[in-house]
């Protein structure tokens, strides 16, 4: 008996020494496969880990980020194609004849643009002056469509260029009386009176406007009607004469004859009747808008 529990107790004191060696420790050198196999069953939330060897011994260290292009620009979820988000019109308002497109940055948001054009002639007679005027409606809008209830919309913007304006070629037929400031002048036969007038306005404009539709609609077609007014200021008008007026009738060369394009006198009557003409037109300041027109979602 005492011989079997010695070699039980040596059994025994074997397996202590022996075993947590050989049995249940791991290799210092375990292989890299082995301990990325244990980190693969840890949670995903780790960061991804590379094998690094040091003294031996290996240990894992956080891999270092992969270099790349940068990332692409976002594009738009599947079944929203670009063009979807476009539309394009034409347009008849008191700009003239117009075409518009707009883009829809958020549903109940477009920004919009356009150009119009429109010229008109013909004659007509004021103060005793024969006049071939020439008017040009020439200009580019921006706006910026908010949606209140469906189409309806408020809209700010600007005419970013405004190119309307007015000319005209002056001319009173020799024997003829003209007014400039309330003051008869006759054109002398001999040398008729001739000259130019223009009616400038800002080159921008900011304006507001009120609309019904959208171009970029759930229909494809749709029909935008809009009323506002555009801020253009003052007009200014210019007008410059020249040839021989005369103070009475008959015109006598050197008795009651005047230079139109020098005497003291008669320029400071035109710059008055200037005045006059920019105070009665003081009313387009503010420029009506109204247009009607047709558009096309793609």
């Amino acid at each position: 008996m005492r011989k079997l529990s010695v070699c039980a107790t040596a059994l025994l004191f074997g397996c202590i020494i022996f075993l947590p060696a050989n049995c249940f420790a791991q290799s210092p050198y375990a292989s890299s496969a082995t301990l990325t196999s244990q980190n693969a069953n840890e949670s995903s939330s780790l960061l991804p880990v590379s094998p690094f060897v040091a003294n031996d011994f290996s240990f894992y260290a956080p891999a270092a980020p992969s270099l790349g292009l940068a990332p692409s620009a976002p594009v738009p979820p599947p079944g929203v194609p670009i063009l979807s988000r476009i539309g394009v019109g034409i347009k008849v308002s008191t700009l003239g004849a117009g075409i518009e497109a707009a883009y829809k940055i958020i549903p109940h948001l477009n920004v919009r643009g356009g150009f119009n054009d429109f010229s008109y002639s013909r004659t007509i007679n004021t103060n005793g002056f024969n006049a071939d005027a020439s008017l040009l409606l020439r200009s580019v809008e921006a706006h910026v469509d908010y949606f209140l209830i469906g189409p309806l919309h408020i809209s700010g913007g600007a005419l970013l260029y405004n190119n309307n304006h007015a000319t005209g070629n002056l001319t009173v037929t020799g024997g003829n009386s003209f007014t400039l400031n309330s003051t008869t002048y006759y054109s002398d036969p001999s040398n008729p009176i001739t000259g130019s007038a223009t009616l400038g306005l800002n080159k921008a404009a900011p304006t507001v406007t009120l609309g019904l539709g959208n171009l970029v609609g759930r229909h494809r077609i749709s029909v935008n009607f809009e009323v506002g007014a555009a801020f253009q200021g003052s007009p200014t008008v210019g007008m410059s004469l020249a040839g021989t007026a005369c103070t009475s009738t008959p015109c006598v060369n050197g008795v009651n004859t005047v230079n139109a394009a020098t005497d003291p006198t008669l320029q400071s009557n035109l710059q008055a009747q200037q005045k006059k003409y920019a105070n009665d037109l003081t009313v387009i300041k503010f420029y009506p808008l109204m247009s009607l027109g047709f558009g096309f979602r793609f």
